[in-house]
């Protein structure tokens, strides 16, 4: 059996890395989005919260024994909407949503890991990738707009 400490140790990395980008993210570029389909500061923080937010609902649900919830390709369909909405409030408030998304993910873990099946611990790794590939999506993104985002913290977060 996968550990759940494991798990929480490394999103709460991840989460550590991706808010020093937060942090460091000079102002000006915190709207700015990636070109193509590449997810700017704020919207790789709404894309992220979108995800645990599903997540969350998924898992809690199925070890709950509780109500329907929107399939994968229902959620897929809505997340650009749910992203959009997100994106429209103010960089701080996104900022928490995120944070209350990541705590919300750890809760999960810490209360349903043990009634869990095999499957479902490889599918809760799935959140730590989806976050650590962002975080270097955006890590790489920001360094190239401006030589004054290349800080330490950006330098390490990429790492």
């Amino acid at each position: 059996m996968l550990s759940v400490d494991v798990l929480i140790e490394a999103l709460v990395d991840e989460d550590r890395r991706l808010r020093g980008i937060a942090r460091d993210c000079p102002a000006e570029f915190r709207d700015i989005s990636a070109p193509g389909d590449g997810l700017g500061l704020k919207e790789t923080l709404a894309h992220l919260t979108c995800w645990d937010e599903f997540t969350v609902e998924y898992f809690d649900s199925i070890c709950r024994g509780g109500a329907r919830i929107p399939s994968f390709s229902e959620f897929v369909a809505s997340s650009h909407d749910l992203m959009r909405d997100i994106c429209s409030a103010p960089f701080q408030d996104v900022l928490e949503k995120y944070r209350a998304a990541t705590r919300s993910l750890i809760d999960l873990l810490r209360v349903h890991w043990e009634t869990m099946t095999d499957e479902q611990h490889n599918n809760l790794f799935l959140p730590l990738r989806h976050r650590r590939h962002h975080r270097r999506l955006l890590a790489d993104f920001l360094d190239g707009l401006s030589p004054s985002v290349k800080e330490e913290g950006l330098a390490d977060a990429a790492g």
